[in-house]
């Protein structure tokens, strides 16, 4: 006979399995590989059926009371180490039936166990996390090596006194470096490296200069070319740049305007477009952003 594959075995069979070990489950040796002969399902899924569900001595809907948990913990440390790690579900039930006078499913059993197992495991999954996370928040760390030594400054120096007047001076010497990428040889070369750079604090001549500088060439979109602005700076004052500080200077200048609650008429005219004649003299920063990003679609 076609053994079935289905998950639950249907009424018709179930009444069956009731009649049959009603009358001959105490007689026959295996019944329930009988009933596999007399319905299409597997003498396994039979006794699963019957010890979970059919049963009619079984006691499935009252809850487990904590005398029962207690016992079951119990037997379970006590047994487990005995049968290697296996527990005999069986021998557990019978035992439940024989001390408390009532039959358990071993499926209400076996949920029972694993679900107070599963909260055990994620209490102490916890606690070993928070012990980490302790341990990690208070150690030291460690400070972060410099990007550029000594070593490779005084190289990247020769190397540029040698090439710096070719077009690819930055990849010939990220050839020589190859852990550095030629844009950060160039950042380094430009920011720090050069002997010609002024790294004096800028003046105020120099600072209205480039605010002023910005606010003539700035594109639509608010890029700003800081090569040229330092070629004018070098022209006007001789002194030459670094982009990093003509960029600290200008990010940092226009972040004190926006942060005040009022925007001067000259901070206004710098930060705004020509065209932003609908924002009132005394636009607070809050509309000033608004408007802005009313503009570009942000």
């Amino acid at each position: 006979m076609h053994k079935s594959k289905l998950n639950r075995i249907d009424p018709a069979s179930e009444k069956i399995i009731l009649k049959y070990m009603l009358e001959n489950g105490s007689s026959s040796s295996n019944p329930f590989a009988e009933l596999s002969k007399l319905i299409p399902y597997s003498a396994k899924k039979i006794r699963q059926r019957w010890i979970n569900n059919l049963d009619p001595h079984l006691i499935v809907h009252d809850p487990l009371n904590e005398s029962e948990k207690s016992f079951i913990i119990k037997w379970v440390e006590n047994n487990q180490l005995s049968s290697n790690g296996k527990i005999r579900w069986k021998v557990l039930i019978k035992e439940i039936k024989y001390v408390f006078g009532k039959l358990r499913s071993e499926n209400q059993v076996k949920n029972y166990w694993y679900s107070k197992k599963r909260k055990s495991t994620n209490n102490i999954n916890k606690s070993t996390k928070e012990k980490v996370f302790r341990s990690l928040k208070f150690k030291k760390r460690k400070q972060k090596e410099p990007l550029f030594s000594d070593y490779i400054d005084k190289n990247i120096t020769v190397f540029m006194n040698k090439w710096g007047h070719l077009s690819n001076c930055y990849m010939k010497i990220h050839k020589k470096f190859p852990e550095y990428t030629s844009k950060q040889i160039r950042q380094r070369w430009v920011s720090k490296l050069d002997q010609s750079l002024c790294h004096e604090p800028l003046d105020k001549a120099e600072e209205i200069f480039i605010v002023q500088w910005i606010k003539d060439n700035q594109t639509t979109y608010d890029k700003i070319y800081w090569k040229k602005l330092i070629a004018a700076l070098k022209e006007q004052f001789g002194k030459l740049r670094s982009e990093n500080k003509l960029k600290n200077y200008w990010y940092s200048r226009k972040g004190q305007v926006l942060s005040k609650n009022c925007v001067s008429s000259e901070d206004r005219n710098m930060l705004l477009s020509q065209d932003d004649d609908d924002i009132p003299p005394n636009a607070s920063r809050m509309e000033i952003l608004c408007h802005e990003a009313l503009k570009y679609n942000f």
